[in-house]
């Protein structure tokens, strides 16, 4: 009966209702019924529990770590200090052959900006939303990198940035005007292969690895260093 019913379905005038003659042909029909709604929420809840910043960060270093090459590292919410000044870094990623700076967003159906604008707009399913451009914020953490090289003897470091919009209703359109490294998350693959790695590559990053693991031993005491500048700075401006 199961069979049969099912085949109705591939008919060529296509499934009929009124080949439903029985109550065993209605509850299994009910229950086909169910089921697609039930797989559906299945979907749909998993869709949405894995749509939150945390999630969508750990797909994104998962990612990038397997195109990195030979012992590719990615540092998470990595609180780096020199001598001078300490910032917080979402992600910074260490390939074989280069150094990023990543931010990443979990949401963002559509992304609109310019390189050198102080906002973007990302519109997603329940709306948009204006957020600071993050190159800003990159800019800043680059600084700190870069003097803690210098500091080190290790000279200027070459630094990029990626902004990566991973979310997992859709695919992103993104259009920021001036800026190639604003990337879906299902493009990385593609842009792997558009900017190969260059395995010859001469630089320190041995030494590189060698500062951002300490950094990341040392992040908490970092963080309270930097909770003490915004004290003394908001100290300042209340004098």
């Amino acid at each position: 009966m199961s069979f049969l019913l099912l085949s109705n379905w591939f008919e060529r005038q296509g499934f009929q209702i009124w080949k439903l003659n029985t109550l065993g042909d209605w509850l299994f029909f009910l229950g086909i019924l169910i089921g697609g709604f039930f797989i559906f929420w299945l979907i749909s809840k998993a869709i949405k529990r894995n749509r939150t910043p945390e999630k969508a960060a750990e797909r994104v270093a998962k990612k990038l770590t397997r195109l990195g090459g030979k012992d590719a590292r990615v540092y998470r919410n990595i609180a780096v200090r020199n001598s001078r000044e300490a910032i917080e870094c979402e992600m910074i990623w260490l390939s074989q052959d280069n150094l990023h700076l990543v931010k990443v967003f979990n949401r963002g159906t559509q992304i609109k900006g310019q390189m050198g604008s102080k906002n973007w707009t990302i519109y997603y399913n329940e709306g948009n939303e204006t957020v600071l451009n993050p190159l800003i914020a990159l800019g800043r953490q680059k600084d700190v990198l870069n003097y803690l090289f210098v500091e080190n003897h290790l000279g200027k470091i070459p630094i990029n940035y990626l902004v990566i919009f991973a979310d997992t209703y859709s695919y992103p359109h993104i259009k920021i005007m001036g800026f190639n490294g604003a990337l879906a998350y299902r493009d990385l693959r593609k842009w792997r292969r558009e900017h190969p790695m260059d395995k010859e590559v001469k630089w320190k990053r041995g030494k590189v690895a060698a500062l951002l693991d300490q950094a990341m031993q040392e992040t908490e005491t970092n963080r309270a260093y930097i909770a003490m500048q915004s004290k003394q700075e908001e100290d300042k401006k209340n004098d």
